[in-house]
């Protein structure tokens, strides 16, 4: 993927995972959550700036850019976990290698919560671990 890298003073990262323990995959699920939520502020903070700009540019009050918006909209929210998945499930563009570390994600990568949809969190669980292979590797 495009993210992470081990530049700077970070070591190299490893070549791609043999250990797929369920406490690896947990580990992903948690680094996927906050990879996604640092995604999901930026797009809001994007999103406000362009509105803002262009707020601007007409001579109107500008809007305030608040990220946490990202969260308490539900964007990081399991069940728009899950929505994400199923659009890129149904766009047909997962590798199989991605299709195993999905299964991986939701097969171990969870904890149980209560409140909360336990399919909706196993297949949330699914796409953060993606995210967290996307981010490192």
């Amino acid at each position: 993927g495009a993210g992470g890298g081990g530049g700077g003073m970070f070591a190299p990262l490893p070549a791609p995972l043999v250990d797929r323990g369920p406490a690896v995959a947990l580990a992903y699920t948690y680094l996927g959550d906050a990879v996604w939520e640092v995604y999901a502020r930026q797009h809001m903070v994007l999103r406000r700036a362009t509105e803002a700009a262009a707020a601007a540019r007409a001579g109107t009050r500008g809007v305030a850019m608040r990220p946490q918006e990202a969260t308490m909209r539900g964007w990081c929210s399991s069940i728009a976990m899950r929505g994400h998945l199923r659009r890129l499930l149904d766009g047909d563009v997962i590798t199989d290698q991605e299709l195993a570390i999905l299964k991986w994600g939701r097969d171990y990568g969870h904890e149980s919560r209560s409140g909360h949809n336990k399919e909706e969190h196993k297949e949330a669980s699914a796409l953060e671990a993606l995210v967290a292979y996307w981010y490192l590797f």
